[in-house]
């Protein structure tokens, strides 16, 4: 047995001292891991490798390639910059659970077998919805018992499927899979739950804004993104995943418009970033996978960064609905930009982030000549600057005065916003090494621009395409924006349909079992007091039978004996009377039966 801590369980090992920890180590504590961490990984290679043998066989619990460090830099990045920016608002025990979620995280990108991802999927699960039940209040408890429950419904999905594949091909192997059969069915559907795909969604928009502030950061940057990371490894190519994936970018997107609270806005917008990744995994063309894996990169920094603005806001004003806020530039400027940035990010916009990665994405579709795919992620990404773009930033910053008048977000969360704004930046003006960093960096560089100059000089033509239809978007949303006023309601996701439809069938479940226990128990007590009647009447009538020729040869009156008293009125009434001939061919009968045994 080889024993190596991996950098996942660094972060396990790391929640376990946290915890041990007096206050004024544990935070120091927090900031330290996430970088000997990155200085780890700076020292894996290909090369590097640890497995562990045991009942089921070895278990791989590190396999380094471009794909798993892609997502592993970016988990990590992303994981440091959420515990700078939690140190004002979070508590020790916060940490612990972010911690665990985190190490569990990256032993599912580093895992080579599926046995090994299993284990810390179920992980993950268990210890995520600890920072939706930390913020104690009625909606997150009941938010946090939904999203436990979707989740290990759905890992039980997922353990059902390895254990079919594991048996009919003898390997738990944790690679690309071509077979289409029940097993590898099972298994996407549980890697999709993960991801928020349509119409699994619901557990996410419903559990990450009951979170604590920094849990709502830190959520939004692992579970969905870690489901895309195995969708990459396990299911490339498949067509299938090319329309769940527009489904998702488009359900987000509208979804999004019509809400009150920044932070389910904001949860909609998670969806309809996945959706871009998950169609990039079903094209599945090395630029596709390249795509979705830089896709993911930059959507973990530009959300992290949106939630943390959010969380910011919601610290200083204790309000979350965009109705009940506006204004908040002149006393919050340094969140206004760092808002501003992720915004920009999201939707797309040239000289951010998002516009480096969702070019590999719609690259990729349009040479694979998939123009309705093509046209429906566009539009969704058009979509974004609605809610993200516009909004969550015209609504909350710069619409009219609420009459709040707060201070600006604690240094710690300024520090963490300024760290995901420089990365979004940064790639957004200077991708080259960021390119070279994804699987297949060398046909992305032969294939996008990776400079400033190449791409915003050589290729002005489309980044002025870009603006044009942001700028469309923006024009679009005010000539609409009193018919889609955000709702005071929460409004009704695909759940309440097959929820209802649940009742029903619960209901009928219910109804068949009591109908069934009702009929068997009638039955069975008929059946009980119909024997017992038998030998109660039975037994004495044919003792009198059996002694009628006694009883009238000695003249004895029958009502003196209580045993048989009645019967003799009983017998007469009888259609086929038995007399004493009955009596002697009944005493004829024993007698055979006895002779011929």
């Amino acid at each position: 047995m080889i024993i190596s801590l991996t950098p996942g369980l660094l972060y396990i090992l790391g929640a376990a001292i946290n915890a041990l920890l007096p206050k004024s180590l544990h935070r120091l504590w927090v900031i330290l891991l996430p970088m000997g961490v990155l200085v780890q990984l700076a020292t894996l290679s290909a090369n590097s490798g640890v497995s562990v043998s045991g009942i089921s066989g070895t278990l791989q619990l590190l396999r380094v390639d471009p794909l798993s460090m892609t997502f592993g830099w970016v988990f990590v990045v992303a994981s440091l910059a959420g515990f700078l920016y939690g140190l004002s608002v979070a508590k020790k025990r916060e940490y612990t659970a972010a911690l665990v979620y985190i190490g569990s995280a990256l032993s599912v990108i580093f895992a080579g077998d599926l046995l090994t991802l299993y284990i810390f999927w179920e992980l993950m699960a268990i210890s995520s919805v600890f920072l939706v039940l930390f913020s104690n209040t009625g909606t997150s408890r009941a938010a946090g018992l939904r999203y436990i429950i979707v989740h290990i419904v759905g890992g039980l999905v997922l353990l059902a499927g390895i254990i079919m594949h594991a048996h009919a091909t003898g390997s738990l192997l944790f690679d690309a899979i071509s077979i289409k059969n029940t097993a590898t069915w099972l298994m996407l559907v549980g890697m999709l739950v993960n991801a928020a795909a349509f119409p699994f969604s619901s557990w996410l928009s419903d559990a990450y804004p009951e979170s604590t502030i920094m849990g709502g950061v830190i959520l939004s940057a692992f579970t969905t993104k870690t489901a895309v990371y195995t969708l990459l490894r396990a299911f490339p190519g498949w067509d299938t995943l090319i329309w769940v994936g527009v489904v998702m970018a488009i359900f987000g997107v509208l979804y999004a418009v019509f809400e009150n609270n920044i932070r389910r806005i904001l949860a909609f917008s998670i969806i309809n970033q996945g959706g871009f990744m998950v169609c990039a995994v079903g094209i599945g063309s090395p630029l596709a996978i390249a795509g979705s894996a830089a896709h993911a990169f930059c959507c973990i920094i530009y959300t992290a960064l949106l939630w943390m603005a959010a969380g910011a806001v919601i610290h200083r004003t204790g309000k979350s609905n965009c109705t009940e806020l506006g204004g908040l530039y002149r006393y919050m400027p340094f969140t206004t930009i760092f808002a501003i940035i992720g915004a920009l990010a999201i939707a797309a916009a040239p000289f951010a982030s998002g516009f480096t990665s969702k070019m590999l994405i719609l690259k990729a579709a349009k040479m694979e000549h998939l123009f309705w795919p093509w046209l429906g992620l566009e539009l969704a990404s058009v979509g974004v600057v609605f809610h993200a773009g516009l909004r969550f930033i015209l609504d909350v910053f710069f619409g009219k005065d609420c009459g709040l008048k707060v201070n600006e977000a604690p240094r710690p969360m300024i520090l963490g916003m300024g760290i995901c704004a420089l990365i979004t930046m940064y790639i957004g003006l200077f991708p080259r090494l960021f390119y070279s960093l994804l699987p297949f960096s060398d046909l992305v560089m032969a294939t996008i621009p990776h400079t400033f100059y190449g791409i915003y000089i050589k290729y002005a033509k489309n980044v002025v395409t870009q603006w044009e239809l942001l700028l469309m978007a923006v024009v679009a949303f005010f000539m609409i924006r009193k018919t889609i006023q955000p709702s005071s309601r929460i409004l009704r996701d695909v759940d309440w349909f097959y929820r209802r439809l649940l009742r029903y069938v619960v209901a009928f479940v219910i109804g068949f079992i009591d109908f069934m226990y009702n009929l068997i128990n009638r039955l069975a007590m008929g059946g009980v007091k119909r024997l017992a009647g038998f030998f109660q009447t039975s037994i004495p009538t044919l003792l009198y039978l059996m002694n009628a020729p006694i009883i009238r040869s000695s003249n004895l009156k029958v009502n003196k004996f209580k045993l048989m008293d009645g019967y003799d009125k009983q017998v007469r009434e009888q259609a086929f009377p038995f007399t004493v001939l009955g009596a002697m061919v009944f005493i004829v009968f024993i007698a055979l039966y006895v002779l011929i045994n």
